[in-house]
């Protein structure tokens, strides 16, 4: 494992069984509700290297009872899984930083929408 991926599991090992649950619905892991922390935490690093694909979330069943999770961690989790597929394992590097809220700071914020961030035109 490299630098990226030890923070990672460093960061992961720090939270909870029903916090991995949330991420691993987030990134794509199948079942998440199934088994215990150490088995979640290596299907979140299998999909943040490129090991495994996301599967497509479940329709069926009960929904989850929270939708609260650490978004900054998955988009570091979907940035590792880029990097790791790349054709060279560089990072793409780019002059725009984006960094994800977890809705707490919103009243810092004039504007707050949901939505897909699109890159267009270089711009």
């Amino acid at each position: 494992m490299d630098t990226r991926t030890d923070d990672l599991k460093r960061r992961l090992n720090a939270k909870t069984i029903h916090d991995l649950r949330q991420i691993g619905r987030a990134v794509g892991v199948v079942r998440p509700a199934d088994g215990k922390k150490d088995r979640l935490i290596d299907c979140i690093l299998s999909i943040a290297i490129g090991e495994t694909d996301p599967a497509a979330p479940a329709v069926r069943g009960a929904h989850p009872k929270s939708q609260e999770y650490d978004r900054q961690l998955v988009a570091d989790i979907l940035r590792c899984r880029e990097v790791s597929l790349s054709p060279d394992g560089q990072e793409i590097q780019s002059g725009t930083e984006i960094s994800v809220g977890s809705g707490a700071e919103s009243d810092a914020l004039d504007f707050v929408a949901d939505g897909i961030l699109e890159k267009c035109d270089g711009r």
